[in-house]
């Protein structure tokens, strides 16, 4: 079924290629596999055909090619255009042997949901979507696909088995059997009862069912806050599962057990994170140093990590500066240089412009995509610190940027203080664009991470406010309607990362890994992949000692961040030759790349997963 799927792919992209001119042909081959995204050109040549219609199709390279007009695509290879159908995503639908469209069906509360298999090629590995948007559910079942991150507990609960048990399903209608069912956080714990059914439905008794399930599951957890941690009532997961307790012909109660942090305590909810972990044979996350780790700790107790590290790494194809590693004398591992290594005295100046030139785009085309589809007329009034973006472009804007507001992470902290910090730095840095940030709008807050996290939707709504305080909006750009093509842009562009997460509730936090091998400077709490990464050279650190006073907590770690901000981050990037490269700044750019591209990678991340999770011999309890 899978080189079914591969075929459907590759007749999609033959099709476009049969209607697009002959000397933009290959063109469709590329768009249908997101392989193009792992080089730093990968996707140049789409908006070059229409910028604008690029943005507008939020650059989707299929749907691109069908909207772009027949008297551009003249202009690009002189010949003419044909339309095609609707569907312009870069995926195919999967069809049986039948020709039908392939479909499996999960029974959720009292009825049996029906999910259509799409295929989407990403480099030679298949990536299996479902979709519940089908004619035969019903109107609320349509929807489980809808959305990730829904706020109605309900629709999350449903999203849950059709994941885990409908991805086994789907697997096995495709032909597909998995040695090993890999668990990322609890969205798919129950593939695990799936598996078991199978052991069940060829003879096996119920706990040996279980067990066999369990020999062929793995998990990884990121973080032991509660938002990451969802909990369900009795009475929820068995209205919402009965059928699937019916066909294991299991009593709901032997599974509720597996899901409580206390088995026999009858009233505590049903959590997805303790159902996973017992129902692995191995699993890896964050693991805290042993000095901060304590007694009766819910989540690490339940976790019980089993290998350093972190859950996910970069692929370093991702950067967006092809030369970059030339600049930075750095072994990045990925596609070698397309020149030669350059002289230690240009190495400098190369590395300087290429950040130069990041940084710019970095925000040109967010604020430019803003204004055009309506981010920043959402606003209570005209954002002025939209219009200012292209000042804060060049070498005198650098700073932190805030990917994701969550309540752990602590905004609130440096917030608390800006105006007077703003204040004080405009007074020591005239004109000096100090920090950006990218954030989502107050309205959209809820679509942002957890929908249970209460507390990051009232900082983000908080930290929007300031947009009118002059101190604040001379240094701050606010960029609306935040997506994956912001993220890789901001990524690529951010000078240094900041992470400053109140311990012990760090999650992994791999997202500063991206910034490194753009180039970027790690300035992080030390936990997670900052502990063993840093070295004194290659990014800056914070102490950020865990304290059972979460107020005194944020105001010491406030005071240390602005010392060290003061002290060593601004003058390394603002004090600079005669020929404006801060050298302080570029050398630990230079540091960062050659001590942390190589050792924090997609490589070493499968290598890890391998030798200490998969293998058949690791087990952990």
């Amino acid at each position: 079924m899978i080189a079914r799927a591969e075929v459907e792919l590759g007749r999609r992209a033959a099709d476009l290629a049969a209607r697009l001119p002959d000397a933009l042909a290959p063109l469709a081959r590329i768009a249908y596999n997101y392989r193009r995204c792992w080089y730093p050109d990968g996707n140049d040549v789409f908006p070059s055909l229409e910028q604008n219609r690029w943005e507008v199709c939020g650059e989707n390279p299929v749907r691109l090619l069908h909207e772009v007009s027949s008297e551009k695509l003249a202009r690009a290879a002189g010949d003419r255009w044909i339309e095609i159908d609707p569907e312009r995503l870069p995926a195919a639908l999967v069809d049986g042997p039948d020709g039908r469209r392939l479909t499996i069906t999960v029974p959720l509360r009292d009825s049996e949901v029906t999910a259509q298999i799409r295929c989407v090629a990403i480099g030679c590995v298949p990536l299996l979507l479902l979709d519940t948007d089908w004619p035969e559910n019903g109107r609320l079942e349509r929807r489980i696909t809808w959305l990730l991150y829904v706020a109605d507990p309900i629709t999350r609960l449903s999203q849950y088995p059709l994941l885990g048990i409908g991805g086994i399903r789907a697997l096995a209608a495709m032909g597909v059997e998995p040695a090993i069912v890999h668990l990322n956080k609890g969205h798919a714990a129950f593939a695990a009862l799936e598996l078991a059914r199978s052991e069940a439905a060829r003879g096996a008794p119920l706990e040996a069912a279980l067990e066999a399930a369990r020999q062929r599951t793995v998990f990884t957890t990121h973080t032991p806050v509660a938002a990451g941690n969802e909990t369900y009532s009795r009475k929820d997961v068995t209205s919402t599962l009965g059928g699937v307790f019916g066909a294991l012909g299991v009593d709901p109660e032997v599974i509720m057990r597996l899901g409580r942090y206390q088995t026999d305590e009858g009233g505590e909810p049903f959590g997805v994170t303790q159902f996973s972990r017992r129902m692995s044979r191995a699993a890896n996350g964050c693991q805290p140093p042993p000095r901060r780790r304590r007694a009766g700790d819910v989540a690490w107790a339940v976790a019980r990590a089993a290998c350093r590290g972190s859950a996910g790494h970069p692929h370093h194809q991702r950067r967006a500066l092809a030369d970059l590693d030339r600049a930075a004398d750095a072994p990045v591992v990925g596609p070698p240089p397309r020149r030669g290594p350059l002289a230690p005295g240009d190495r400098r100046q190369h590395l300087g412009g290429a950040r130069r030139g990041a940084r710019q785009r970095a925000l040109e085309r967010p604020v430019r995509s803003a204004r055009g589809a309506g981010g920043v007329r959402q606003a209570p009034q005209p954002d002025r610190s939209a219009r200012r973006a292209p000042a804060a472009c060049g070498d005198r804007g650098g700073g932190p940027r805030i990917r994701l507001c969550r309540a752990h992470d602590r905004v609130r902290a440096p917030q608390r203080d800006v105006q007077a910090h703003t204040t004080a730095h405009s007074r020591s840095r005239p004109g000096a664009r100090a920090a950006w940030g990218a954030i989502p709008h107050p309205a959209r807050a809820r679509r942002q991470g957890s929908p249970s996290d209460d507390v990051a939707k009232r900082v983000v709504q908080d930290l929007y406010r300031f947009k009118d305080v002059p101190e604040v909006t001379e240094r701050v750009v606010f960029l609306h309607e935040y997506d994956l093509g912001m993220t890789a842009r901001l990524v690529r562009g951010c000078d240094f990362w900041l992470n400053r997460p109140r311990l012990p509730l760090e999650a992994s936090g791999t997202s500063g890994m991206k910034a490194v091998i753009n180039g970027g400077l790690q300035l992080s709490v030390l936990e997670g992949w900052w502990a063993e990464a840093y070295d004194g050279t290659n990014g800056w650190a914070l102490p950020g000692d865990a304290d059972p006073d979460p107020s005194g907590q944020d105001a010491r770690d406030a005071t240390a961040l602005y010392d060290l901000f003061e002290r060593a981050v601004e003058p390394a990037f603002y004090d600079r030759g005669a020929n404006g490269i801060p050298r302080a700044w570029l050398a630990r750019v230079r540091a960062s790349m050659r001590t942390l591209a190589p050792g924090f990678c997609t490589r070493r991340m499968l290598d890890d997963y391998t030798e200490r999770i998969y293998a058949p011999s690791t087990s952990t309890t």
